[in-house]
């Protein structure tokens, strides 16, 4: 999702600051715990997660 898709669906399930806050940094952790792993056996995965952490990071 686009920065404009994920406050429209943040403001769907209606969830506060700290609940947001919680759900980004487990998606900062899937993205990240996944390199180590993966990074050479399956790269597209690593490319997505690659895209999901910036996302995160972005906002």
């Amino acid at each position: 999702m686009d920065s404009r898709g994920r406050e429209e669906f943040r403001g769907a399930l209606g969830l506060d600051d700290d609940t947001w806050l919680r759900a980004r940094a487990w998606a900062l952790f899937i993205a990240v715990m996944t390199f180590p792993y993966y990074w050479t056996t399956m790269p597209v995965r690593c490319a997505d997660r690659v895209v999901m952490a910036r996302a995160v990071l972005g906002g």
